[in-house]
């Protein structure tokens, strides 16, 4: 994390900033249209730095909000559909 040198880029004066639509390739829903049980998709996923490619939690993801199980959609996990 670093100071934001153009605040028009992030809704914040500090965080990581890259272009809203970017989400890396390993990142794309699979099924098509997945989202978690909050409404989270991969591409979310992936901008937030909730997973990993490797298939790892990301350093966006808090420990506190539990697993990737806990926020399944149609018994499916982020882990399965994204990352």
């Amino acid at each position: 994390w670093c100071m934001v040198q153009d605040t028009a880029c992030e809704h914040a004066y500090w965080g990581y900033c890259r272009p809203f639509d970017f989400v890396p390739t390993a990142c794309r829903d699979e099924p098509v249209g997945w989202h978690d049980s909050d409404g989270e998709s991969c591409g979310n996923y992936g901008l937030a730095s909730y997973c990993t490619i490797a298939g790892d939690y990301g350093i966006g993801w808090e420990t506190d909000w539990g697993t990737f199980d806990d926020f399944a959609s149609e018994g499916v996990t982020a882990l399965e559909a994204c990352c």
